[in-house]
């Protein structure tokens, strides 16, 4: 991702490099063959009345790598564009509290803080992060600092402020 212009009122240019490397269209079209043969065997074949996409008349390579280009989609969800991480980190562009370094007032809240992609969906880890981040803006979130130990589940009503068992 890259900004288009100046202006914030311009989009910015994404380009995700889905064929970014010489194989990952050729694999593609590759899948799409071996779909057509999978479809094309018995007893699936009975079932099937027709190829919806990209069609029968996609028959050629170029034919082929057009559809999917204009279909490209990722099934993954990425995660991990703004790496989180400690102040000692020179990579990490979010602090531990959302904050993105260098810009005042701005946090992230999303996957992509995340360091690698769950094994399960984004949904809940996103959900949790997002939790925090309400606890961290309204002043009720408890940071947990190198060293530090976890707190019990007595919280006081002051914010960043816990009380031993």
């Amino acid at each position: 991702m890259r900004l288009a212009s100046a202006d914030p009122t311009v989009l910015p240019q994404v380009d995700p490099q889905f064929f970014g490397h010489p194989d990952d269209l050729r694999l593609a079209i590759a899948g799409l063959r071996y779909a057509r043969e999978i479809l094309a065997t018995s007893p699936v074949r009975e079932m099937v009345t027709q190829e919806l996409f990209p069609g029968e008349k996609a028959a050629s390579d170029e034919d082929l790598a057009d559809h999917c280009r204009k279909t490209v989609k990722t099934n993954y969800h990425p995660v991990g564009t703004c790496r989180m991480g400690r102040d000692t980190d020179p990579l990490a562009v979010v602090a531990p509290d959302l904050a993105v370094r260098g810009i005042a007032g701005l946090r992230i809240v999303d996957a992509s803080i995340m360091p690698t992609i769950p094994s399960g969906n984004t949904n809940a880890p996103v959900l949790a992060i997002a939790e925090k981040a309400v606890d961290i803006i309204t002043g009720h979130a408890r940071m947990f600092h190198e060293g530090a130990t976890a707190p019990s589940n007595q919280v006081s009503s002051e914010p960043d402020q816990v009380h031993p068992s």
